[in-house]
């Protein structure tokens, strides 16, 4: 079902810059203004001068940013700080990471081109609603620079199919980096070009569906504007790159993937379960579904403490098959 492919990066090149962890950045749509300025402080090649936070400032509505990145982007190539590679390739690219609990994980994943889908064809599948805003940013930008700056994160089902290793296989001695992110995780890309190794891999993609985990407004992004070049006179060719879009795929099965908690207050209307209070209602709907263990007897920074405690054991004890909730209410 899904369509993977090889494709030559333009990449970094470290022979110009003295840090690679001055010019990464996290997704830019976690990057506000106070930490796009201090990212631009770090270096003049740093990756949001190109990859433009949502947030276009302060009665900024105009083309001006969007110019601005793409003769960015022009410059940096004319100048070599970004390279093509030579080979087609996909991309092992691995995550050394602390969970606060202190147990050192390892996730696996690739970056490659999938195959752009609708959505309805039941290939790629998301589970968040997207924003015309947000989106429309999104295509401004490649509009302007003809570029995708940063991946979707994906999921998919191994099955068995052992694609990470079959990459492993072909893995080159050295990588073609390796940086620390501001959370002290390690980054480390290595090429794959080996083209039996690549054509396996293809071939193992083609009867999955894809996840995103991540960027939804990325992928609706590419969407929109493939869909609207093929209305134009003449159409897309199917090897058009403008029918792919780059991806970061972590296979579910990985014991590096974790999902942390996410921290919400939770209301309840108070007829849900007449005559209950709510964490009583709460209680009760969730029963259904998990198994419940009460903490109590504490002070509030104990019972907070206990309940992490509790959740860092289970995610220590490595299945994939439970969810667990931590619920701290003020009695």
């Amino acid at each position: 079902m899904a369509i993977v492919a090889p494709f030559k990066a333009l990449r970094f090149n470290p022979m110009k810059l003295e840090r690679l962890e001055d010019v990464v950045t996290p997704p830019y749509d976690i990057i506000d203004e106070k930490k796009q300025a201090s990212f631009q402080a770090r270096n003049p090649y740093n990756m949001i001068y190109l990859d433009i936070s949502k947030s276009p400032g302060k009665g900024d509505e105009s083309e001006e940013r969007y110019k601005t990145a793409r003769n960015y982007f022009t410059k940096w190539q004319e100048d070599d700080v970004l390279i093509r590679d030579e080979m087609p390739a996909i991309y092992l690219y691995n995550i050394d990471y602390t969970l606060p609990s202190g147990i050192l994980l390892t996730r696996k994943g690739l970056v490659a081109l999938v195959g752009l889908a609708e959505f309805s064809e039941g290939i790629v599948k998301p589970h968040e609603e997207t924003f015309a805003t947000v989106t429309a940013d999104r295509l401004r930008l490649m509009d302007a620079c003809q570029a995708q700056f940063s991946q979707v994160f994906s999921l998919y089902a191994e099955n068995g199919s052992n694609i990470i290793s079959t990459l492993e296989k072909g893995l080159p001695e050295k990588p073609l980096y390796e940086v620390r992110d501001a959370d002290g995780g390690k980054h480390t890309i290595w090429p794959v070009a080996d083209e039996e190794i690549l054509v396996r891999v293809q071939e193992l993609f083609r009867d999955k569906s894809i996840y995103i985990a991540d960027g939804h407004h990325r992928y609706a992004t590419a969407l929109q504007y493939r869909n609207r070049l093929r209305e134009k006179p003449g159409g897309l060719l199917d090897e058009s790159p403008y029918n792919f879009i780059m991806m970061y795929l972590c296979p579910m099965e990985d014991p590096g993937l974790t999902v942390l908690p996410t921290h919400r207050l939770v209301t309840l209307p108070d007829d849900v379960i007449p005559g209950l209070p709510t964490m009583d209602q709460l209680a009760r709907m969730m029963s259904e579904a998990f198994d419940l263990q009460e903490i109590k007897g504490g002070s509030r920074e104990i019972l907070v403490s206990e309940v992490l405690a509790r959740m860092d054991e289970k995610v220590a004890e490595g299945r994939k098959d439970q969810t667990i909730f931590g619920i701290y209410h003020a009695a």
